[in-house]
């Protein structure tokens, strides 16, 4: 998947960690080349703040530049956060999980290769910056490359837990524990994506990549919520069950990603409070709408925390099938604006896409495939959504005929790319993605499998049809 470039939006997703006495919090960004007006989002999660979890925004402040400073002010921080910053490149790695505790006033200092933080609380995030910094030099040249990594990621790994020995005695007892938990499990969701990655891109390469698997496996992680929790625990643990589904699965057989079966993966490995965390955070993140109606209705069944239902009800009520779609009003071609409300009638099949982006073509492929079988149904459209943001650039893309094909409708986001509100309506953070819209113009599926072989194709052609 192509990763798309979000507006500059400082998100604050807040992972917490323990409880403790609220205080005023001031975090201020500090822009060489400031990127001009911010929307600054307070969304307290105890997920990581690196994955797009679906959590509700509960305080919210929009800015404007001043001089290239941003600042934000809370006391709704009671204890030990992470918080990242987006920009017009999602989110900043160097401003990506740092720490905020009650009563910090940090500096952000960010130019154009460099970043310095400074103020009260500074002194945790250096320790982690050191920390995450460290890169094995390989010393395996006589193993595959697959092999090799697995064990740089490792061998990294022991590098940070003895440089994190020497700050023992200068950062809070609840900080180290905290960034010690932080960089166990962010090695070990380096290790778990490593092999899924692999396991899907290269598919010649899977018996190689099975014996590494059974040779190093990956670590069991926990099955109890402790604390610290790290930021990414929940992600590794459903990881997890990916590369295991994945590595059983009989060689020669597609290995992409099968939502049913990894849920059910994730009910079965892990108990209760943890598994309805899981749960609610695999169904929120992007797994959301891959017609996932079915396991939501089994997850509000299953699901007994109360605070976790209710974020499974409102997912269900903003992607599932039958929600209103985004009323969107998009430039054609000819510099007409097509309104969703206009195409009602319609089951449409839309696809998102950019360029540079080889799946997008090859999506496109395949839906050219799916509109042929079904040419005879006249109350079907396809419709083609760029995310470029140059009109030119997007109108010489469809006269290449890559990523579209003839009987599309082709709109434009009208100068927004991938800022537009319908792609962050739906949370799409990458490209491509395929949305079905019903005659009514409700959501079908925000996220249906795409049709890439003859099966899936037919599965995906039986959901239009039954809304026919």
């Amino acid at each position: 998947m192509h990763l798309s470039k979000p507006a500059f939006i400082a998100t604050f997703l807040m992972a917490c960690i323990s409880n403790g006495l609220s205080a005023n919090t001031t975090i201020t960004l500090k822009y060489a080349h400031p990127p001009g007006e911010a929307t600054i989002y307070i969304a307290p999660s105890p997920v990581s703040a690196s994955l797009y979890a679906y959590s509700s925004q509960t305080a919210q402040q929009k800015v404007t530049v001043r001089n290239g400073i941003y600042q934000f002010h809370t006391s709704d921080i009671s204890s030990l956060h992470y918080f990242s910053v987006t920009d017009s490149n999602g989110f900043d790695k160097r401003i990506n999980n740092l720490m905020v505790m009650p009563d910090d006033s940090l500096i952000i200092e960010v130019d154009t290769k460099t970043i310095t933080v400074s103020g009260r609380g500074s002194s945790k995030n250096n320790v982690l910056r050191k920390l995450e910094a460290i890169i094995a030099d390989s010393a395996y040249s006589q193993l595959s490359a697959f092999e090799a990594q697995v064990l740089n990621i490792n061998a990294a790994y022991v590098q940070k837990l003895k440089l994190l020995a020497t700050f023992k005695d200068q950062i809070e007892a609840e900080v180290y524990e905290a960034i010690k938990a932080a960089i166990q499990y962010r090695t070990y969701y380096l290790l778990a994506n490593h092999y899924r990655f692999n396991l899907i891109v290269q598919p010649s390469a899977y018996s190689e990549i099975k014996a590494c698997y059974l040779k190093y496996g990956l670590p069991a992680g926990i099955d109890a919520v402790s604390t610290p929790v790290s930021i990414h625990l929940y992600e590794y643990l459903i990881l997890r069950q990916f590369v295991a589904y994945q590595i059983n699965q009989p060689p020669g057989t597609d290995r992409q990603d099968n939502i049913p079966a990894i849920y059910d993966l994730l009910k079965k490995a892990y108990t209760k409070p943890l598994s309805d965390q899981l749960l609610v955070h695999f169904l929120s993140n992007r797994y959301k709408s891959f017609s996932t109606d079915s396991l939501f209705k089994d997850a509000l069944a299953y699901v007994t925390t109360a605070d976790l239902r209710q974020s499974l009800l409102a997912m269900k009520q903003k992607f599932g099938s039958g929600s209103p779609a985004y009323d969107f009003k998009l430039q054609d071609t000819s510099g007409k604006y097509v309104s969703l409300s206009a195409l009602r009638g319609k089951v449409l099949v839309i696809d998102f896409w950019i360029e540079p982006c080889a799946p997008c073509i090859k999506l496109a492929q395949d839906l050219k495939q799916v509109s042929n079988r079904l040419r005879n149904e006249k109350d079907v459209l396809f419709v083609s959504i760029s995310a470029e943001k140059n009109k030119e650039s997007w109108k010489r893309v469809i006269k290449a005929g890559k990523h579209t094909f003839d009987g599309q409708l082709m709109l434009y986001t009208n100068g927004l790319g991938s800022e537009h509100p319908l792609i962050s309506h739906y949370g799409y953070n990458g490209f491509p993605q395929i949305l079905l819209v019903d005659k009514a113009g409700n959501v079908i599926s925000s996220r249906p499998e795409r049709p890439s072989d003859e099966g899936k194709a037919d599965m995906f052609i039986k959901m239009i049809q039954q809304h026919l």
